[in-house]
C-alpha cells in the first residue's frame, strides 16, 4: 500500500497578490472556501476592489515598498501573485494614438 504526504495537513496561511482584481478576488474566495486562511492584498483603495470574500483578510498594501512587502508576508506559508497594472495594459490596446 502506497503512503501519500498530505501537504495540506495543517491550516495553510495563503497571500494572494492583486486580490482586489476580477481574477484575485475569486482565486482568493476559492482558497478560503477550501479551507485556507487567505490574506489579501493590492494597492487599490479596498472601496475599489472588485470584491471582498466573507472570511478573507483584506489589505491596502503597495508591494513596491519593501517593508510593506515584509508585513505582507508575515505569518504566510504561500504566495499566489496575480499583480499587476492592467491600467497601463488597457491605455495601451485602447489608445488611438499608439495603434
Amino acid at each position: 500500500m502506497e503512503e501519500r504526504l498530505n501537504v495540506f495537513s495543517r491550516r495553510e496561511t495563503v497571500l494572494v497578490a492583486g486580490g482586489g482584481g476580477f481574477i484575485g478576488g475569486h482565486l482568493a474566495r476559492t482558497l478560503s472556501e477550501r479551507g485556507f486562511q487567505a490574506r489579501s492584498v493590492d494597492i487599490k483603495p479596498i472601496d475599489d476592489w472588485y470584491q471582498i470574500p466573507h472570511g478573507v483578510e483584506a489589505r491596502r498594501v503597495d508591494l513596491s515598498e519593501l517593508a510593506d512587502c515584509h508585513e505582507a508576508v508575515r505569518g504566510i506559508d504561500t504566495i499566489y501573485n496575480v499583480a499587476g497594472n492592467m491600467g497601463a495594459a488597457v491605455r495601451t490596446a485602447f489608445t488611438p494614438q499608439l495603434m
